[in-house]
């Protein structure tokens, strides 16, 4: 589902954890869809990170 939205050109959002884990997964995440799809992430996708546990 994720990579027909991204070959769409859908808006994509990713809520990141506050953990090293939150982190890690994000990272992992976004450099994946860099790779398959440059220069979406820097258009398409917004995020942001919980705050608070």
């Amino acid at each position: 589902m994720l990579l027909r939205h991204l070959a769409f050109g859908s808006k994509i959002f990713i809520q990141i954890d506050s953990d090293a884990d939150g982190y890690t997964s994000a990272a992992a995440l976004i450099n994946y869809i860099n790779m398959r799809f440059p220069g979406t992430a820097q258009t398409n996708i917004s995020y942001t990170i919980h705050t608070g546990k």
